[in-house]
């Protein structure tokens, strides 16, 4: 029998932002329904709710996606030795260029998309509690859509990449995830 444990590991990983976007839009409706709040929450309360909720469950992706990763990198290290790491690592990777040139290229176009989502959701989480008087903020409708949009593309783009890495490099031995 399978050890069910790493199975729901996987799918709790995939299924956490999803729930975490649906907890946090949920409270910052029920923000806007209180009378009086902190400061900090008052802030909060005059932003569309987007603008807060994309940006957190887009670090919470990244957070995930770092922690698998971290572990790729500890299991590689684990079984080559540490001599060899300089050479296996750079010749793995001229390798599987050379191999695959068009998929080596994907994966280190969506690296950097990911990490360029990840700077920016930790820069309109930043910039949202920032604030300490929200009478200078200019409040731009069409600016906030386009910053919005913007996140919920990062959000979308970093929970594929999740997804991918999960489906793809994880799955080699649960082959029956419920998240295809």
């Amino acid at each position: 029998m399978k050890n069910p444990l790493p199975q729901l590991m996987l799918e709790l990983a995939y299924w956490l932002p999803l729930v975490v976007l649906v907890l946090v839009s949920l409270a910052m409706v029920a923000l806007k329904r209180i009378p009086s709040l902190p400061s900090w929450a008052e802030r909060i309360r005059t932003r569309p709710f987007y603008m807060i909720s994309f940006p957190i469950v887009t670090l919470i992706v990244g957070v995930e996606l770092l922690l698998f990763i971290v572990r790729t990198f500890r299991m590689w290290f684990y079984y080559v030795s540490p001599s060899d790491w300089f050479i296996f690592g750079v010749g793995s990777l001229v390798r599987l260029s050379l191999i695959w040139p068009r998929e080596t290229f994907i994966a280190l176009a969506s690296g950097c998309a990911v990490c360029v989502a990840l700077v920016t959701s930790f820069s309109a989480v930043r910039h949202e509690l920032s604030y300490e008087d929200r009478e200078d903020l200019v409040a731009n409708k069409a600016n906030d859509q386009l910053k919005g949009l913007t996140l919920a593309i990062a959000f979308i783009w970093t929970w594929l990449s999740l997804r991918y890495v999960i489906i793809h490099l994880e799955t080699a031995r649960f082959m029956t995830l419920r998240i295809i």
